[in-house]
């Protein structure tokens, strides 16, 4: 049976595959760097009530955590897919975050995010910069 391929046909399943190997290569630094900034400015806004906005943007130019960002990215194997999935959940958080007016309510937020990665790392608080002293900070330990 002949089943007729065109050009479009062969650029449509290459971009298909691309998007596939894509979502399940390992995460680049501009990735982790994305991640990061999310993370510490969602960290920023629960313990100092800091603009997100803001706070994302001076974590993006930072040069201390561009040099994070390139260190983890070679430290773990975690794949494209799941940190977008983890920078989704910091937006998610952040939605909920913005609503909640007890510092009480906003760490809770912050903790669960801290949890399911640790539940992914072993149960240990990756070794990321500054990410047990932020855990230690919000109590999140006493949480779990």
């Amino acid at each position: 049976m002949y089943i007729p391929v065109n050009r479009h046909h062969i650029y449509l399943l290459s971009v298909i595959f691309l998007c596939v190997l894509d979502f399940r290569a390992m995460a680049s630094a501009s990735t982790w760097r994305e991640f990061l900034a999310a993370f510490n400015a969602l960290y920023d806004l629960v313990k100092f009530g800091s603009d997100y906005s803001t706070s994302f943007t001076k974590h993006w130019h930072d040069p201390d955590d561009l040099q994070e960002a390139r260190r983890v990215s070679n430290l773990f194997t975690t794949n494209f897919g799941e940190i977008e999935e983890w920078t989704r959940k910091v937006v998610e958080c952040w939605d909920r975050v913005k609503s909640q007016s007890s510092g009480e309510d906003r760490a809770r937020s912050l903790c669960s995010l801290f949890s399911e990665i640790k539940a992914g790392h072993g149960g240990k608080v990756p070794p990321i910069k500054d990410w047990q002293r932020m855990y230690d900070e919000l109590g999140c330990g006493s949480r779990d």
